[in-house]
Order: C-alpha cells, then structure tokens, then sequence
C-alpha cells in the first residue's frame, strides 16, 4: 500500500512540476519582462526564473523525468511495467490535455512566490554544469517555424490580433498593415478617377490669374492637358509650376510634355512601380477598346496603402500657434509619462541579473 501511495505522489509531483512549468511559460518572455517592470509582484517572481530560458527548462524537465522514473519504478513492482508505463502516459497526457482549459497554468503561480527562490538556488548551484548542455542544446536547437507560409497566413494573425483583447497595438496601424498588404490586389479602375469628374485643360489656354485660381479651386494639383480634342492627351500641367511663373503664356509652354497610360485592368502594385520608374505622378486610364476612361495618380495608389485619404490642405500647420500647442501638448504626456513609469526592475543581490539572461534566452 505504502508503495502504491509513494508511486502515486511522484507522478502528482510530475504533474506539479509540469503545472510550473507551464506557468514560467503561460506569458511570453518579452511580455513577462515588460509586467516585470511596471513592479507586478507575481510577474517579476516568474521573470526572475523564466529568465534563465534554457537552463530553467532543463532543471524542469529533469526533475519531472526523476519524478515520473520513481513512480513508474515503484509502480512496476506492484503492477506489470506495461499497466505502469500507460498509467504514467494517461497522466501526463491528461495533465496537457487538462491544464489550458481548467486554468491550472494560472492557478499555479499562486505558489511560484515560494517556489522561485528555491528554483533559482537550484539552478545557480548547477550553473556551471547547465551552461555546458545548454551551450550544446542551443547550438543544436532548430529555430522554431513561424507558422507563416502566406501573406493570407499574416493577414489571418493581424485579423486575429485586431480580436485580441489585451492588445496594445493601436487600430489604426493594424489597418494600416492590412492595407498595404491587400493593396496590390485590387485593380486601376476600382481606384482611379473617372472620366466624367477628371478636369482636364487644353494646351492653347491662357495661364493668368484666372485659370491659376480656377484650378487651385477644383482641389486637384495636376491636370492632364489636350489638343484639340478631349481624349487627345499631349502633357501634364502641375500647379505647382504656375505659382512661381514670370510670365504669362499658354499651357503648352509650361507643362510637362510626357504622357502615360495604364489599363484599367492593371494591378496597382504593378502601377506604384511604373510611377516609380517613370518618376510620373499621373497616368491616363484606358480600357480593352483604347478609349479614355479616367486618371490615376500615386496618391490614389497611396491612400490604399494607408487605408484612408489624403488631404491636400495643410490643415492647422500654416496656423504657428496650433503648431506650438500641438507640439506643447505632446511633450507634457511624454513627460507625465515618464514620470509615471515605474524604476527599472532590479533583482536581489543573490539572483542573476534578468536581462543579460534574457539576451541569451531571446
């Protein structure tokens, strides 16, 4: 009876040690570190043993191998080896199969306060002899997969990382990373600006006051420029070009001669390389049939990177006084925030110090 009871605590103990293990290793190293350091009792407990990284496995593991090679010994001479060895398996197994749903990774480190001081005894003591296994394991070790093959495999995590409650990445740059992601899929004429709203100019227009005022009004910084008919581009016109001009003249003689086309059917990520390439900011859009139907330019491209539009008017930035507000305003958070931050996490004089161990095990 005596033997069964001592087989039995073993393998609990097996049990106990892999429940504390999975507590070292229920927070990510880097996020463990960072509640460290806002001075979390528990989390700076764990941090000071799971910064050990490959030595604390070791011990770990050691320690449920010894234990679950008692009970199964102890096991084997009341029962056959065969019953003892599937009595051991279920255990663990279960325990595995157990832990995440039932929570015990996080009622264990509940005792990690107690235990951890003894653990890092422990290991101090066998340094010498784990820094050696641990050089050969790490020297050895495989890099372990992401678990990404495919751009839909990251879009599946930032869409999962947009669900998560305890993330701290803004919305914002989530949309910002699946949009320049997902950009390149869509097409010129999903984006483009159609015919029927492009304002266009002729090449024998006058340029005065008028015309500068006017197309300053229309919100747009470049017009494709025509001869004689509509669709018969011959040059660009910024309007950039006009604010600085001494002279007066006619369209033709101030605007940039190249001109461009794409089809509507063009991917954009293959347009945002021509613009690229040519170092031209506009392109005439045209159909299967040749025949004009709108324009694109790189900001059209860039606003689907973005995920959101570009406005042209500077906003409060001509306004020197919003300027300095602004700016004011940004400084005084920076500097309440650092001033609400916790001192940098120091452990006992007796305990490693937890980043350059955490260097190692990153």
């Amino acid at each position: 009876m005596l033997t069964f009871i001592l087989a039995i605590a073993f393998l609990l103990l097996a049990v106990a040690v892999l429940a504390l293990r999975q507590s070292y290793r229920f927070v990510p190293l880097r996020e463990l570190k960072r509640q460290a350091r806002s001075a979390e009792p528990l989390a700076k407990s764990l941090y000071r043993a799971a910064a050990y990284g490959t030595d604390l496995e070791i011990i770990l593991w050691l320690l449920i191998a010894v234990c679950l090679l008692l009970s199964f010994a102890l096991l084997s001479a009341i029962a056959p080896s065969i019953l003892a060895f599937i009595v051991e398996a279920l255990a663990i197994g279960l325990a595995y199969a157990w832990m995440p749903d039932a929570g015990l990774a996080k009622i264990s480190p509940k005792v990690v306060v107690l235990v951890t001081p003894l653990l890092i005894w422990v290991l101090e003591i066998s340094r010498p002899l784990l820094k050696r296994v641990s050089s050969f394991l790490n020297k050895h070790q495989v890099s372990m997969h992401s678990g990404l093959y495919e751009r839909d495999d990251l879009l599946r995590l930032l869409e999962q990382q947009k669900e998560q409650s305890d993330s701290r990445i803004p919305q914002e740059q989530l949309d910002l990373l699946i949009s320049a992601l997902t950009y390149g899929d869509k097409a010129v004429y999903e984006c483009m600006v159609p015919r029927r709203v492009v304002r266009s100019i002729s090449a024998e227009d006058s340029v005065g006051p008028v015309l500068i005022r006017d197309l300053h009004d229309s919100g747009f910084s470049r017009f494709p420029v025509f001869h004689e008919k509509p669709d018969n581009f011959v040059g660009t016109l910024y309007i950039r070009d006009l604010i600085d001009l001494k002279h007066t003249g006619k369209v033709k003689d101030v605007m940039e001669q190249a001109v461009f086309y794409v089809h509507e059917e063009y991917p954009l990520e293959q347009v945002l390389h021509a613009f690229l390439k040519t170092k031209h900011h506009l392109f005439i859009v045209v159909d299967k049939f040749e025949e004009y139907v709108g324009i694109i330019t790189i900001e059209d491209i860039i606003e689907q990177i973005l995920g959101c539009k570009i406005v042209d008017e500077f906003d409060s930035y001509d306004d020197l006084r919003a300027v300095a507000a602004d700016h004011a305003r940004h400084e005084h958070k920076a500097h309440k925030k650092d001033h609400e931050e916790p001192a940098e996490l120091k452990p006992e004089k007796k305990d490693p110090e937890p980043d350059e161990i955490t260097d190692k095990a990153l």
